[in-house]
């Protein structure tokens, strides 16, 4: 399908999405699954920064990830081992429906009775400790951020709970750190002090 404005795709795949969670698909975790793409994309995916991390990267990813984590413990009433894809899956429907709710109106024109009930349902799904109604779309942005390094924390855990249960070479497995530093979706590269 073609469409002419992004509201109208996203609308259509939400309405998909909605769809696709009512009926009895059940969703492929890719992350197990090294074999998608181009054998470039392949390629690259199977390289974490040539083969070797240095010292000061790693302590950074580190850091990084004790950063996000103690964040994490703090927002949720709940560990982070309780939850789910399944739970991160739904909450993010949630979260879509509410940004394409407020994308067709004013302030003046909001329901607050249904954005309570969907904030509700939202904290459900992912239960925190601060239940602030999602009432603008600055509310549904944070959660949304939250969601997705939620969703980056549980992908690092499933590939690396994958990678322990994989046999072969113990040399070809990631290790945690290297699997830390592919979700973070950059470059990171130590420089020396006299570069420019």
């Amino acid at each position: 399908r073609v469409f002419k404005h992004l509201r109208e795709a996203e609308g259509f795949y939400l309405q998909l999405y909605l769809s696709s969670l009512s009926n009895s698909y059940q969703p492929v975790s890719l992350s197990s699954t090294s074999q998608i793409g181009s054998e470039l994309a392949i390629k690259d995916s199977n390289r974490v920064c040539g083969s070797y991390l240095s010292e000061s990267v790693g302590r950074l990813v580190e850091y990084i990830y004790s950063e996000a984590s103690s964040t994490l413990v703090d927002c949720l009433s709940t560990s982070l081992k309780n939850l789910s894809s399944s739970q991160l899956e739904k909450g993010e429907a949630i979260l879509a429906k509410l940004k394409h709710y407020f994308q067709d109106r004013d302030k003046d024109s909001l329901d607050y009775a249904l954005l309570q009930r969907m904030s509700e349902e939202y904290f459900n799904e992912l239960p925190q400790r601060k239940l602030r109604p999602l009432f603008s779309p600055e509310d549904v942005e944070e959660a949304w951020e939250l969601l997705q390094l939620l969703k980056d924390f549980l992908s690092v855990n499933e590939v690396a709970a994958e990678t322990r249960e994989q046999t072969g070479p113990v040399w070809s497995q990631p290790s945690s750190l290297q699997l830390k530093y592919k979700a973070l979706r950059c470059h990171i590269t130590h420089l020396h002090a006299n570069s420019k």
